[in-house]
């Protein structure tokens, strides 16, 4: 799409009307990324926005980069308020399109067949754009722009991002657009990930204030005829605000509310991850446990004084330690967390200890092993049952 240049939205309904599209949303429209993603306020029009763009790009031929477009929404009414911006940005752009057509979903599952669509076609490219609401389960054989708008707020997201991304191996493109619900929820997820280098593509934010400050507002006394002025903004900020009560900081700042399903969030257990602390695993062959205990205790001994040693006489003799123990043995792993306490009240990790199929009293003899030789322990917690228990 070409992105007019952006007029500073100084206007009111007395002056010259100012760029069609705001400058966040021109941002957005300009980003051409496969897979984008943006976090965002309530009500700044970027459903709106991503209309403008869905309309030229299904208008397009392929040869310009034309494509179908299929937009999935959770529930019928998003779907109706976005067929019918495209319908107005057909008629602004003066393309030749077909009447917006009703039906239903084209699915093999048959789940899916009752969901209802709404197409707009473009008998010049060929293309079309589909509306639905729901979740298709089947995107299998279609090609082209995947939208998927309040992602967070789709039951499935993770299928049915699996299915969107598909389409990214044959040029097609995926655009994820929804406000926050939780931090533990796929979307937040999602944008967590690409953050972190883990997944290709790009994330877009635009909390309300920063939408008011690209002229929300203003843009809104244009289309009531109103005369702007900074008491009047102020004053509705406040009360939008208002309306949202608890839920703003989520609902309006784009920051995901605390679970309260999990005990400890992703967002908490990334914020501490290092890739720089070293895990020591230990396992055990099958047949281990039937050995005589001076044979389990030497070999025990060797993997300390080579493995875990070297790592303990590393430490600090100044600071103080403590260790956290959650016991397992086959199905799940033995894991001994020692933390130090620096000098300046600061505290880390050294190292992780994993044990996997190892005897109890191995896991006794790792265990005093390493408390007994980490510098100046205070205190720790270990599983109150199994291990922790005896």
């Amino acid at each position: 799409m070409t992105i007019p240049t952006y007029i500073p939205d100084t206007a009111t309904a007395e002056n010259q009307a100012p760029a069609v599209l705001l400058a966040y949303q021109q941002h957005w429209v300009a980003d051409g990324s496969p897979l984008k993603v943006i976090e965002k306020s309530r009500r700044t029009g970027l459903t709106w926005a991503e209309a403008s763009d869905n309309v030229l790009t299904a208008a397009l031929s392929r040869s310009a980069g034309g494509q179908n477009v299929y937009y999935i929404a959770y529930n019928q009414d998003m779907t109706i308020e976005y067929i019918q911006s495209c319908a107005m940005w057909t008629r602004v752009f003066n393309y030749a399109a077909d009447k917006i057509e009703e039906g239903f979903w084209d699915s093999e599952d048959d789940a899916d067949k009752h969901i209802k669509t709404y197409t707009i076609r473009f008998p010049s490219s060929g293309f079309r754009i589909v509306a639905l609401s729901s979740r298709p389960s089947n995107l299998r054989g279609r090609q082209g722009v995947i939208v998927i708008d309040e992602a967070a707020f789709h039951e499935k997201l993770d299928e049915l991002l699996k299915a969107a991304l598909a389409m990214l191996i044959w040029g097609g493109k995926v655009r994820v657009i929804s406000t926050h619900n939780g931090q533990d929820n796929q979307f937040n997820e999602l944008i967590t990930d690409i953050r972190a280098g883990k997944r290709k593509g790009t994330v877009h934010r635009i909390t309300f204030k920063e939408a008011v400050n690209d002229g929300l507002y203003r843009r809104i006394c244009l289309r009531l005829g109103k005369t702007w002025s900074v008491q009047e903004e102020t004053a509705w900020m406040a009360s939008v605000y208002d309306f949202y009560g608890a839920g703003a900081a989520e609902e309006l700042d784009c920051i995901p509310a605390n679970s309260t399903g999990a005990w400890l969030s992703r967002a908490l257990i990334e914020s501490r991850m290092s890739g720089y602390t070293p895990v020591l695993r230990w396992e055990c062959k099958d047949g281990f446990e039937l050995l005589p205990d001076h044979v389990r205790h030497a070999e025990c001994q060797d993997w300390l004084l080579d493995k875990l040693s070297p790592l303990l006489d590393k430490l600090p003799k100044d600071c103080i330690s403590f260790d956290g123990e959650d016991f397992g043995r086959s199905g799940d792993l033995t894991v001994h967390a020692p933390l130090l306490q620096m000098q300046n009240l600061t505290r880390r990790m050294p190292f992780l200890i994993e044990l996997r199929n190892v005897p109890f009293r191995q896991q006794e003899q790792v265990a005093f092993y390493l408390i007994d030789n980490l510098p100046n322990f205070r205190g720790g917690a270990f599983d109150a049952r199994g291990n922790g228990q005896f």
